[in-house]
């Protein structure tokens, strides 16, 4: 009977490591201390699992820059460049500021409106939507008199 419980404890346990979950987690779900099942991960040989530096992983592997990432994760880009250094990932480069705005601004000039009036509608800097114009290959436009 007890080599019955020590299997389906097992199993329980297996399962919820296979769902990424945390020694932490695990000792939550099942009722044990941490120490427990860091134990018992470490005699099964099961990789320790850190959600942040998963987590901060997907976001490097998604684009993110180091900017981006460390502002998410509330911590500093010096933490996250020498995390990047640690394990030789070449730098993200950082998406220019208009690059969310691009449909917004792209309305906005194909309607006649000047750079000063994209950055008041978009309230963005007038820099912005300066490099934004010239990274797309568009002529300036004078201001409209309305």
């Amino acid at each position: 009977m007890i080599k019955k419980e020590i299997m389906q404890t097992n199993k329980q346990r297996i399962e919820l490591y296979a769902k990424g979950l945390i020694d932490k987690e695990i000792a939550e779900a099942t009722g044990v201390k941490s120490d427990t099942i860091t134990k018992w991960r470490n005699r099964y040989h099961l990789p320790h699992r850190n959600q942040k530096l998963e987590k901060r992983m997907e976001m490097y592997l998604n684009g993110f820059s180091d900017a981006e990432i460390a502002k998410r994760e509330g911590t500093n880009i010096k933490q996250v460049s020498s995390w990047r250094f640690d394990h030789k990932l070449p730098v993200n480069k950082a998406k220019p500021s208009w690059a969310k705005l691009d449909k917004r601004f792209s309305l906005l000039y194909k309607r006649g409106r000047s750079d000063q009036e994209i950055s008041k509608r978009c309230n963005v800097s007038l820099n912005a939507v300066r490099s934004w114009r010239k990274s797309t290959g568009r002529p300036l436009q004078k201001n409209r008199k309305s």
